[in-house]
């Protein structure tokens, strides 16, 4: 196993302070979708889409092998990061298609689930966390962890 595997999972192992239980058929469902959704608002660069899958309070964390790394914090950042992407690349030529996740239930909280979306054939490991607020679910953390070169965050 590669030395920057190992750091994906050890990082991952250190972040996610869940307990390996499946999340409930009704939450997992409204996941899936809100994913689904979150991957449709990219490939039709809606950045106000893709910034209401975000709750006010989130934050994107991205870690390169490189040793770059970035922070967002709030949707308002997340969404101006997705407009600058928007207006650079074309992301209706993309094909993003996502693995079954390993779906985790926060043993800390009943209301928050982690997904973890093992891409490593493609350089990265893309960590969600969702937390259910007044029965409605949003994107409250996601860590990124490039191990491929050329990422710049």
């Amino acid at each position: 196993m590669k030395k920057s595997t190992v750091i994906c999972v050890v990082l991952i192992a250190m972040l996610l302070p869940v307990g390996v239980a499946s999340a409930d058929d009704t939450a997992q469902k409204a996941l899936d979708s809100l994913l689904k959704q979150w991957l449709q608002v990219i490939m039709a660069e809606d950045v106000n889409g893709y910034a209401d899958c975000y709750w006010p309070d989130a934050s994107i964390v991205t870690y390169a092998a490189t040793g770059k790394s970035s922070l967002l914090e709030g949707s308002r950042a997340i969404r101006q990061r997705q407009q600058e992407w928007a207006d650079k690349l074309d992301f209706s030529k993309m094909v993003l298609q996502y693995p079954e996740p390993r779906r985790f239930l926060t043993t800390t909280g009943g209301d928050t689930y982690t997904y973890v979306y093992d891409m490593s054939a493609s350089g990265y490991f893309e960590v969600f966390e969702f937390q259910r607020r007044s029965g409605v679910f949003k994107i409250l953390r996601q860590v990124d962890l490039y191990q491929g070169p050329g990422f710049n965050p």
